[in-house]
């Protein structure tokens, strides 16, 4: 066999081979040339996904689902308002531990992968506000990642609980899916300091049992201690942090954002800082944010 046959047989064997993988792994794929923002950093933590063992870990297909239809139904309507058409990308099959958003042109995109959905750390409400994550990077605004069009991480989180945990969690809306849930006693206490009952309050309940099931999963992740509402993270950072913040300081960030009062204005994607304080509460915690 000849050099040159040799050198065409391995080109050839190297194209089927990257489309097999490009097939098999769109996690992997999905940004080339432009920014992806994630609810995690890169990790491995696919390689622990128990899809194929007897039993459920996380939550189920159908909840999954549900998860995203809600999602739709109410986001797809914000996204036009802005030009852009809402994209939800549904990987359930997918081992990746991890959420993703991208935009390219008009389609605004999340993406959102089973593997995360199983973990154990995972419930329904922890995966809604990863869902909410994702759509914060498209509509949360600033503070973005410098000279792009994401909402940073921290800001991400806080537009998870602010705002949209508030759309689906609430009662009244056609698309609510949680019918019953322990709620931690923590999560009541804080919640009860600033609503005293109601739907405002039982909204906030579960949006912070929703971060507190983030906080095991992202402490797993960071090798930290189990992150607690009691425990704030006291740490000032004097330039605001762009990337992910740690277990703690993102937990203070869902409190920060499921006790906020203010109602968001969704017509409204903030360009500066001004506009934020106008749109939603200031208090951004200073463990990632610096005024």
């Amino acid at each position: 066999m000849s050099y040159k046959l040799n050198i065409v047989i391995f080109v050839l064997s190297c194209v089927f081979s990257c489309s097999e993988v490009n097939n098999k792994l769109p996690a992997e794929n999905i940004s080339r040339g432009h920014i992806t923002a994630t609810f995690l950093p890169d990790n491995n933590l696919h390689k622990q996904d128990k899809k194929d063992s007897y039993g459920q870990l996380g939550i189920a297909e159908n909840e999954f689902n549900e998860v995203l239809d809600a999602i739709e139904q109410m986001y797809a309507p914000i996204f036009e308002n802005h030009g852009a058409r809402l994209v939800v990308n549904r990987f359930w099959d997918d081992s990746t531990v991890n959420a993703y958003a991208e935009q390219e042109g008009n389609n605004w995109i999340i993406s959102m992968f089973g593997g995360l959905a199983r973990r154990k750390e995972i419930t329904k409400e922890g995966f809604a506000l990863v869902a909410c994550h994702e759509i914060g990077h498209h509509v949360g605004g600033y503070p973005f990642y410098s000279g792009q069009w994401a909402s940073n991480e921290g800001n991400s989180d806080f537009y998870s609980a602010a705002a949209c945990a508030r759309m689906i969690f609430a009662d009244s809306s056609p698309c609510s899916f949680i019918d019953e849930m322990i709620i931690d006693v923590a999560a009541k206490n804080q919640c009860s300091k600033r609503f005293f009952y109601g739907e405002d309050s039982t909204i906030c309940q579960r949006t912070l049992a929703g971060g507190l099931s983030l906080g095991k999963l992202l402490a797993t992740l960071g090798g930290d201690k189990l992150p607690r509402y009691e425990t704030p993270d006291k740490t000032e950072v004097r330039k605001t942090q762009e990337s992910h913040p740690r277990a703690q300081c993102r937990l203070d960030t869902y409190k920060a954002g499921a006790v906020c009062k203010n109602v968001w204005d969704n017509d409204l994607i903030p360009k500066s800082s001004g506009d934020m304080r106008r749109n939603s509460c200031p208090d951004r915690p200073k463990c990632w944010f610096a005024n």
